[in-house]
């Protein structure tokens, strides 16, 4: 297995690696412009899927029941208007309830771009408190170790890619998480063991 540093910071669109490790994102298309890669590029040029790519394809059942459960919340939340549609009371409560999912989305990507960059030694006014909590969890479960951030990788046999979030020279493999829950309340989902 092959690990590679990712400097370029480029927004994730297809998944896609190249077989020494360096991503694909983004490829310059017939027309000369740059836009995401597709499968049939991947395919074209031998790329690999991410390993998020691939579990992507396995049904995610805690995923489906919280999202499940968000619908239900804003639907017991948000009562019918007067004169409203089924149709459109649906399509409502759907949106409301999206937005509270694509809310905690942006958290998560906000949070996780914020531990990325404590481990790439980029300068942080105001440091948040859960920044040290993440550092002082790391120490306790593998003890002082120099941690790399968001490098990826490509397993030239298996024909996969993917990026870490946190790896260290030992060996040792982090994927940063986050929650709103109490950290003694929760369990992972499979897709997550």
């Amino acid at each position: 297995m092959q690990l590679k540093e990712n400097n370029g910071h480029a927004e994730e669109g297809g998944h896609w690696y190249k077989p020494t490790g360096d991503t694909a994102y983004r490829i310059i298309g017939a027309n000369g412009k740059e836009r995401n890669t597709t499968l049939a590029d991947a395919r074209k040029i031998g790329l690999y899927p991410s390993t998020t790519t691939i579990i992507g394809l396995l049904q995610k059942a805690g995923l489906n029941t919280w999202l499940q459960q968000k619908v239900l919340e804003t639907t017991l939340a948000h009562h019918r208007l007067e004169g409203e549609s089924d149709k459109d009371y649906q399509a409502r409560i759907l949106d409301l309830a999206k937005n509270e999912s694509r809310e905690a989305s942006s958290r998560g990507t906000m949070i996780h771009a914020i531990i990325q960059g404590y481990f790439e030694n980029v300068y942080m006014p105001e440091k948040p408190l859960y920044v040290d909590a993440v550092v002082m969890e790391l120490n306790e479960a593998f003890g002082e170790q120099e941690w790399l951030s968001e490098h990826s990788f490509a397993h030239q046999e298996l024909r996969y890619g993917g990026k870490v979030d946190l790896h260290s020279k030992a060996g040792i493999v982090v994927d940063i998480k986050t929650t709103e829950k109490d950290v003694t309340q929760i369990k992972p989902f499979h897709e997550q063991i």
